[in-house]
């Protein structure tokens, strides 16, 4: 299925989810709200599997593109790349197809005009078809790139200009949504740049109109000096090795880019310390040179290829992943698992020494204990254990969204006698229950070790030169019976065909997903009819898969999946985020107003049941008693709920709830007279998760203020200056 269709069918669906879950003070979970949806309305399913067809048949995406006509223009001191395809008219035709539908399908607009998506949905609508006015001035390709260089941080978003008008509809769009947004963003021509000013020293963000290009700086001196940079054709980025590096990821047709020059970002932060230097080595870092990525469509497959380049031969952590070579692992793994990570690694010995010098390093007390254990356990765990791995493991994950999710390891070993004596050496040091059985010839070792509330179990086998461990003994026995039938993953269709053109089945790292497993196996529980349908669906879709391969001095990776167009993908998020971002703020600052008026109910309850305290000095002694609930007392009045009123919520401190920080403060005189008056406060615990701050006192009125996070609470009296809530 083509991206840009997906991203505007993911971007609907999301848009509902996340805003429905706005009304509700503990959301539910996503899949749960699309089930009781799908459920609510019986005909919407079919209707969204037709619409998805009909976006991936008549849906147009651009073409890809073998070189860039912007980065020829930009400074050679670039240190970031990012370049994304015009969008615009795939999205434009997308929503005319949703739109047609929405005439056609009555279960369709049905859902579409009821609850939250009769605002959710004419909102996202009009985002889409803002995009697509804009972009219909652009040409095909949209950069963005900057500096991170201390002294001159900077960032451009850059686009050749099709056609003129571009600077009235900006201004048009940026009147109608400025009122809600309260954006300060300037829309200028060259004539108007030298003149146009803005707060805090020029760093107003700038959007710069030109006859033949048109670009987003982050401040108004940004614009200024690209502005003098593109007049006098002094971009320097073609000739640069960065510059070079990026315009070779164009060779061939891409869809989308993006890189970093972190040869030159690690520069400007020398790490002065030893310490930080000798980090630095031991992580490997100190010569990376590039990271670049980009995104193809080859045939049916969607494919991300990326790489990190060193100068010179790489070391330290960054030296962990071992050369691409078979991984017999897999042939312990069902076809039918759903997360499965495959990793060749250098020998454990060796990775155990650099974690053993990293702590020393850092003065970390991991490894000080370690001579007196080995001593009575009386091995090396270094060579009779680590020493004993070659670095060949992977890692099965199953029973995603059940109270017990699986795991399995099976790992590639060099001398499995003398790593099974030493596994009995350790188990004889522990207090663990250990039991064997024997099976076909196969030894199974069950160890229980002791934890509350219940023993945690685990099994393990040695077959054939590999180690299979899991939480369970039925799963250690599946993987031998795998191993002995020969229908395992590894010989599978679905991986086999999974690796892409020009790469080899020998990978150094192997990630394999089968989302719609996942979600099948989450949905059963809630809706089994639903997750049957979807199941039926999905069956013929492609598994992700990640390869690495690393060499000597760098290592690649490649992304495959389904015909999914991630930078489509972004774009839709782009335009959907916003209201999703919304939505959650909403609901948490609903959340949060509620939770107010519980603490004024409980201090009002608390002054008459305590005269001789008046008000609550904290959100504590509103809470209950973490020794006995059931007793009430001043401390520990039994009021609110633990997420208030947390033994930890005394005076000055902070208590998240629903992306808040709650506290109170009281006025008191000396003891012990009562306290006549409280304020209680909620911050946001960032932007992200509320715009506004929130207050109220003794008069019970719910007062806000927008702004900045608070550090600390503030008095009653500035309290009562805040605007009240309507």
């Amino acid at each position: 299925m083509g991206g840009a269709k997906k991203a505007i069918v993911a971007a609907i669906i999301l848009s509902f989810a996340l805003s429905a879950c706005a009304q509700d003070t503990k959301p539910p979970q996503p899949d749960a709200v699309i089930a009781q949806e799908l459920n609510k309305y019986p005909g919407l399913l079919p209707e969204l599997g037709q619409l998805i067809e009909k976006l991936r048949n008549n849906v147009q995406l651009p073409a890809p593109r073998d070189h860039s006509q912007l980065s020829p223009l930009l400074p050679g001191s670039t240190t970031y790349y990012a370049a994304l395809p015009n969008y615009g008219e795939a999205a434009h035709q997308a929503l005319a197809i949703f739109q047609e539908e929405l005439k056609q399908s009555v279960p369709l607009r049905d859902w579409w005009s009821h609850g939250d998506m009769a605002k959710t949905g004419p909102q996202l609508e009009a985002s889409i078809e803002r995009f697509s006015e804009v972009s219909e001035y652009l040409g095909n390709e949209i950069v963005i790139t900057g500096s991170t260089a201390p002294d001159d941080s900077n960032m451009v978003v850059i686009a050749q200009i099709r056609k003129p008008g571009l600077k009235d509809a900006l201004q048009r769009i940026l009147r109608e949504t400025g009122e809600k947004t309260k954006l300060d963003l300037r829309i200028v021509d060259s004539k108007e740049l030298g003149t146009v000013t803005g707060t805090g020293n020029g760093h107003a963000p700038v959007v710069l109109v030109r006859p033949d290009l048109v670009f987003f700086a982050s401040s108004i001196d940004t614009a200024r000096k690209f502005d003098s940079l593109l007049d006098r054709k002094a971009g320097g980025f073609a000739d640069a090795p960065f510059g070079q590096r990026i315009e070779r990821v164009y060779e061939g047709g891409t869809t989308a880019v993006a890189g970093a020059n972190l040869q030159k970002i690690l520069s400007y932060f020398p790490a002065k310390d030893p310490n930080d230097r000798k980090a630095m080595e031991r992580f490997g870092i100190q010569n990376a040179q590039y990271f670049v990525w980009d995104h193809k469509r080859v045939g049916d497959l969607s494919l991300s290829e990326s790489e990190l380049s060193f100068d010179g031969v790489r070391h330290g952590i960054a030296s962990w992943l071992a050369p691409p070579a078979p991984l017999g692992t897999l042939d312990f793994i069902s076809p039918k698992s759903a997360f499965v990570l495959s990793l060749k690694l250098k020998n454990l010995a060796e990775i155990f020494d650099d974690l053993r010098d990293l702590a020393a390093d850092s003065k970390s007390p991991a490894f000080v204990m370690l001579p007196a254990l080995e001593q009575t356990m009386h091995i090396s765990l270094r060579d009779d254990v680590f020493g004993q791995l070659d670095g060949e493991t992977t890692f099965e994950m199953g029973g995603f969204g059940t109270p017990q999710p699986t795991w399995r390891a099976i790992l590639h070993v060099l001398d499995s006698d003398r790593l099974q004596s030493s596994l009995d050496r350790i188990v004889q040091s522990l207090p663990v229950q250990a039991h064997e059985t024997t099976e076909d010839g196969v030894k199974y070792h069950t160890l229980q070790f002791p934890s509350s509330p219940k023993p945690v179990p685990v099994a393990y086998a040695f077959v054939d030169g590999y180690l299979i461990v899991s939480s369970k003994y039925e799963m250690v026995r599946e993987a031998v019976q795998l191993h002995k039938s020969g229908e395992t993953l590894a010989k599978s269709s679905a991986l086999v065909s999974s690796v892409p053109p020009g790469y080899s089945p020998e990978t150094s790292l192997l990630l394999y997903e089968n989302a719609s497993s996942i979600t099948n196996l989450r949905l059963s529980q809630l809706s089994p009819e639903i997750a049957n349908v979807i199941s039926q669906a999905t069956s013929q879709a492609t598994p992700t898969t990640i390869r690495a391969y690393a060499d000597e001095s760098s290592v690649r990776s490649v992304t495959a999946s389904g015909r999914i167009d991630i930078s489509a993908i972004l774009v839709g998020a782009a335009i959907a985020i916003p209201n999703l971002l919304r939505a959650r703020i909403a609901a948490n600052e609903a959340s949060t107003v509620a939770a107010l008026r519980t603490v004024n109910t409980a201090e009002i309850s608390y002054s008459v049941t305590y005269p001789q305290k008046g008000f609550s000095r904290d959100l504590a002694s509103l809470g209950n008693n973490p020794k006995n609930i059931r007793e009430y007392t001043p401390n520990h009045a039994g009021l609110i709920d633990d997420t208030l009123g947390g033994a930890n919520c005394t005076a000055g401190q902070w208590c998240v709830k629903t992306g808040y920080r709650f506290t109170v403060a009281a006025t008191c005189p000396v003891s012990p007279s009562p306290c006549g008056e409280y304020v209680v406060i909620a911050s946001p615990v960032s932007s992200s998760t509320g715009t506004r701050n929130f207050c109220s006192t003794s008069d019970a009125v719910i007062r806000f203020h927008l702004g900045p996070e608070l550090a600390s609470p503030i008095s009653a009296s500035e309290c009562k200056r805040w605007s009240p809530l309507n």
